[in-house]
């Protein structure tokens, strides 16, 4: 009997063995294969600090990013964590009156702040020499949500600090992170954890879930609380496919609930600059906003698509960050919002 188990478990272990190297041979690896290499080593370390708000905002001060020992690019953050542009920084100033007029506020994440270009190649500091009597302000930080970016806006304006235009920065990659979608929790938390090495950073990750009658809720999810990879997920290529094959499972489940959850914060944005009489426009990074974009107009929003596509070749930062926009993609991106900004009356021709 006991000889007997000794072979099951040898064959069974052969069986997993083969099935392990015919995945990998395959092309199908263990999670995470390969991305390590595009995680930066950022210097000094407090680049991201924790917010009871927001999570995480940016540290101030002279950044510089590097990819194995080679850098890649460095970039300056005001004392309000705002990329740096010629004149925002006293920007967080409280704001009386008609001081609100020439505030053009843009709201985004990495592709917004301008991660792996420099201070001045990304679009918000571009739209700041297209428009110098305006006070551009880029209100991007990398990794935010939809939720971030709304609680950002609401944070200006509470402060006294209200633009007069909002532009929210929308890839549909926005939506996971806003609902918090377990798969793009896992993947958060191990590049938090990775880039981190041994600094301990928990933090409490504000997200977006409806009420009964379907009203927004804003809550906070607690580190404890994260979700776990499976074991073994970043050396098993079974267990990877096992765990992403349940965390699309999961997704499609909610999937309904998710969308009508980031639809709402859409219409909560819209609402509240409604209510504050601010003009909100929502600039979208790639094509898969134009159905979102239709449901937004009829509420009074200004919509406008990119016509870049940062996966197609000499639009993104490689080889080191092939996920990010160049410079190129920038100029456009400024172009594209300052034509929208033109035909709608928002700035005047001459500033154009």
């Amino acid at each position: 009997m006991k000889k007997n188990i000794g072979v099951v478990i040898v064959i069974s272990f052969l069986m997993i063995l083969v099935i392990e190297i015919c995945l990998k041979l395959s092309g199908r690896q263990p999670a995470y294969y390969g991305n390590e290499k595009y995680l930066p080593v950022i210097k000094p370390a407090s680049f991201f600090i924790k917010d009871s708000i927001f999570g995480w905002k940016l540290g101030t001060g002279k950044f510089d990013f590097y990819s194995g020992d080679s850098l890649f690019f460095s970039c300056n953050v005001d004392a309000n964590g705002n990329r740096v542009i010629n004149r925002n920084e006293d920007l967080h100033k409280p704001t009386e009156g008609n001081n609100q007029q020439n505030k053009i506020f843009i709201y985004g994440c990495s592709n917004t702040f301008g991660q792996s270009v420099s201070d001045t190649s990304n679009y918000p500091f571009l739209l700041q020499k297209m428009l110098p009597s305006y006070q551009i302000c880029n209100r991007g930080v990398p990794g935010y949500s939809l939720v971030q970016m709304y609680l950002s806006l609401k944070q200006d304006v509470e402060r006294g600090n209200k633009p007069s235009i909002a532009i929210m920065n929308y890839s549909t990659f926005l939506d996971v992170r806003t609902v918090l979608d377990r798969g793009w929790l896992n993947s958060f938390k191990w590049g938090l954890k990775k880039s981190l090495k041994n600094r301990v950073f928990t933090l409490n990750y504000p997200y977006a879930k409806l009420a009964s009658n379907d009203s927004l809720i804003i809550d906070y999810l607690k580190w404890e609380d994260w979700v776990e990879d499976w074991p073994f997920r970043d050396k098993s290529a079974i267990v990877n496919l096992a765990n992403t094959a349940y965390d699309n499972f999961d997704l499609q489940i909610h999937k309904s609930q998710y969308n009508k959850t980031v639809m709402q914060c859409l219409y909560a944005v819209i609402e509240y600059c409604r209510k504050n009489r601010i003009q909100i426009i929502f600039y979208g990074l790639d094509k898969q906003c134009d159905s979102v974009f239709q449901l937004l107009k009829p509420r009074g929003a200004l919509t406008q698509l990119s016509s870049v596509d940062i996966d197609a070749p000499g639009y993104n930062c490689e080889p080191f960050d092939p996920k990010h926009p160049n410079a190129k993609a920038h100029k456009i991106y400024a172009n594209e919002v300052l034509d929208l900004l033109v035909s709608n009356n928002l700035v005047s021709c001459e500033e154009k």
